[in-house]
């Protein structure tokens, strides 16, 4: 899995920390890394959010593992981190977290009305109102779930 790759260098870590050629040559590994990541986002095979949650779960495994390497930390954070990723990565989360909650109001909305006929349709029954003309009045409940009504105002009716 693509985030545990650094995993491969951990015995050699603290020479990477310690020699700047060797850094940059584990830099570059990471700039080809996440170039593969762009094109197969651009072709189609990863979305956007897969490829940031790659690059972010790689970045969180560097600086997990190479705690102490700030040289290894930094650099490779550069690549697979960033203020664009994590904007981007942010701005993908809060549009879903913004269609969740539109639709979530919606779906509350929806429910508020369908409880609203219910106990509207209640209410006429109880009142003694016929059958077809509570079906005629309240359009939003389903010929079946008005029988259902019906019963349970008998059913409280004849206690």
């Amino acid at each position: 899995m693509l985030p545990f790759h650094i995993f491969s260098y951990e015995n050699q870590l603290e020479a990477l920390d310690k020699n700047e050629e060797k850094l940059q040559k584990l830099k570059k590994l990471y700039v080809r890394i996440v170039g593969r990541l762009e094109k197969l986002c651009m072709v189609g095979k990863i979305d956007e959010y897969t490829k940031i949650t790659i690059c972010e779960m790689s970045e969180k495994v560097v600086n997990h593992l190479a705690f102490k390497y700030e040289n290894v930390k930094k650099e490779v954070a550069s690549v697979m981190g960033g203020k664009v990723l994590d904007h981007e990565a942010k701005r993908i989360f809060l549009r879903g977290e913004a269609s969740g909650k539109i639709e979530g109001k919606i779906e509350g909305k929806i429910e508020g009305k369908i409880e609203e006929a219910r106990l509207n349709a209640l209410e006429l029954f109880k009142n003694g109102a016929s059958f077809e003309m509570v079906e005629k009045s309240i359009k939003s409940l389903s010929h079946e779930e008005l029988i259902e009504l019906s019963n349970q105002v008998k059913k409280i009716k004849n206690k």
